[in-house]
């Protein structure tokens, strides 16, 4: 049965050497068949050594959020810790932490939003160890995570490594990063590179599985694109090969004013466009067939087109917090509207192609498509013969 202690009594645990005195009361936490999961930090010293045991039972858990947005600038996690949560020092000032023996799970979002130059690990851990600062598996084939703060303006991964982890280089604030043509696998990109100061990601030739290009990350084939750096500004013109847009693509790429995509794609996956502000106008092609959750979370855009005549099959809000008009083929108005339930009230049919002589000014002269005229200053078009003429500069079909 759990029985969860609200550290109110003090237990002075001594001054530390160079590391700021803490007492149980400086936490709250609970207890769970024996061990301890902390779940706040309540003290004020600016450099704190976690204890190794709370009321005689090993503290094994720093639980979610325990130190977050907390004023420390060093922490040291004793080798009694097993896992550390999500958040469990976000948005805290610390420049170092040391990681002990015991630790074997750390949640992708432990560290984010903070001040971190490097990380420390005990070399008695068996599952994470450090390599200039930055945080690897003990096996050195996963990179965990790069210290926000690092001083360092491009970065190299190391070429024993195959995996990325998701969030790896999330606000970090290197420019450059080189990828190995070791690494074969990788989380949601978006994620890994989420940083306005990541500015290039050189994958090597040599690499069997990804690819990089202006900016833009993907797939070795360039099929699809895995990630366009949240740095980037102005327009993008999606290259040619790419079939699909991987989810949070365009992760808060809030400098992208123009996309222009090829004809041949023909999938946007989850939150695709995710908080693009600075687009205002998307034409997607013909050959989209699907457009998944939230895959367009613009919330400036002004004008939806859809040029294919077969309504694409979407996913939950597929134009997240957006009310503009959605122009379609004036022919799919029907099957639009049919398929697009929640956004019928939004979808506006365009003509395509050669109008036809319905919409005509008042008077107009008539014209072949030699130039010549045929007819001066009619209203109508009729009793002409079939065929293609020029009224008004366009070409006009009577049927």
């Amino acid at each position: 049965m759990t029985k969860k202690i609200f550290g109110l009594f003090a237990m002075l645990i001594g001054c530390l050497q160079n590391i700021g005195a803490v007492t149980e009361a400086d936490f709250t936490f609970y207890i769970v068949e024996g061990k301890v999961t902390i779940t706040k930090y309540n003290g004020t010293d600016v450099e704190v050594e976690i204890p190794s045991t709370i009321s005689g039972y090993p503290v094994v858990q720093i639980g979610d959020g325990a130190f977050s947005h907390k004023a420390v600038e060093r922490v040291v996690i004793p080798n009694s810790v097993e896992i550390i949560y999500k958040d469990a020092f976000a948005g805290c000032e610390m420049a170092n932490v040391t990681i002990g023996s015991g630790v074997t799970s750390i949640h992708p979002f432990a560290f984010r939003w903070n001040q971190l130059e490097r990380f420390e690990v005990s070399p008695a851990n068996t599952a994470y160890a450090s390599v200039d600062g930055v945080l690897y598996t003990k096996n050195l084939t996963e990179i965990v995570s790069y210290p926000s703060k690092r001083n360092a303006s491009s970065y190299s991964i190391l070429n024993t490594v195959t995996t990325i982890d998701d969030y790896a280089f999330f606000g970090c604030e290197v420019e450059t990063i080189e990828v190995p043509a070791s690494v074969t696998d990788m989380g949601t990109a978006g994620y890994i590179f989420h940083s306005p100061s990541i500015k290039e990601i050189i994958v090597s030739e040599d690499n069997t599985k990804f690819a990089s290009e202006n900016g833009a990350l993907f797939n070795k084939e360039k099929t699809e694109l895995l990630c366009y750096l949240m740095g980037m500004e102005g327009e993008y013109q999606v290259p040619a090969s790419v079939k699909v847009i991987k989810e949070y693509a365009f992760d808060v790429v809030e400098g992208l004013t123009s996309i222009v995509f090829p004809e041949g794609i023909t999938t946007f996956e989850l939150g695709a466009f995710y908080q693009c502000t600075g687009l205002k106008t998307i034409t997607l092609p013909s050959t989209v067939t699907y457009i998944g959750n939230s895959a367009f979370y613009c919330s400036n855009l002004e004008k939806i087109t859809m040029k294919g005549t077969v309504p694409p099959e979407i996913g939950i809000q597929p134009f997240l917090y957006t009310t503009c008009p959605i122009y379609v083929p004036q022919s799919a108005v029907a099957d639009y509207t049919a398929a697009w339930t929640d956004l019928a009230d939004r979808i506006v049919g365009v003509a395509t192609g050669i109008p036809e002589h319905k919409a005509l000014p008042s008077f107009f002269d008539i014209y072949d498509l030699q130039g010549r005229k045929v007819r001066s200053k009619v209203s109508t078009i009729e009793g002409q013969p079939k065929g293609i003429y020029i009224i008004n500069g366009k070409k006009v079909i009577k049927k």
